[in-house]
């Protein structure tokens, strides 16, 4: 739908292109609003939407590699944020270390993401299917391995924590409006 969008040059809130698509995969599968990925993705992407630029744009940073590493940290803080209600609800822990990890899995994941795009190109082509997939087998195993490595670290997450339905849901408002407070711009 953003993809449409840009093609017919018309003008839509982003926020109602993401209701859509949850409305639309909801017409299909009602289940899905139980489905703790579909919860999960779409409240780190609300979170992006609402918070990452706002976040960002509070610091500059000049270099080039510091920009990047700004830019994860912006983002998985956003992600982390908004979809932290929910981490304890369905798994009644949270990691303190999440966003730690995501400076080193989120550029191996950008790694085996364009990798996945090239190999739907090529799989055909003798040799490069092989090659390309012994690449993402590899970096999907350093992936792996990152996150291992940061879920030993003692006192790596939060545990035993408990949340209603009613708690998750109060919690979740309440994170958004203090987010939003501490971000807004002051006096």
């Amino acid at each position: 739908f953003v993809d449409m969008q840009q093609v017919t040059k018309s003008r839509s809130n982003p926020f109602n292109i993401l209701f859509l698509t949850a409305c639309l995969i909801l017409l299909f599968d009602t289940n899905q609003l139980f489905d703790i990925g579909f919860l999960l993705s779409y409240q780190s992407v609300l979170g992006l939407m609402v918070f990452y630029k706002k976040i960002y744009n509070k610091i500059e940073i000049s270099n080039w590699f510091g920009n990047k590493a700004w830019q994860i940290i912006s983002g998985s803080f956003a992600a982390w944020m908004a979809t932290l209600p929910l981490s304890i609800f369905f798994f009644h822990k949270f990691s303190l270390f999440g966003m730690m990890s995501n400076l080193f899995v989120v550029p191996v994941s950008f790694g085996v993401l364009c990798s996945g795009y090239i190999f739907l190109l090529v799989s055909k082509i003798p040799y490069f299917g092989l090659i390309l997939g012994w690449i993402i087998d590899k970096l999907l195993l350093i992936q792996n391995k990152i996150i291992l490595f940061f879920e030993k670290i003692p006192f790596a997450f939060i545990d035993n924590l408990y949340l209603s339905a009613f708690q998750t849901l109060l919690f979740t408002l309440i994170l958004f409006i203090f987010i939003k407070f501490l971000i807004q711009k002051t006096r």
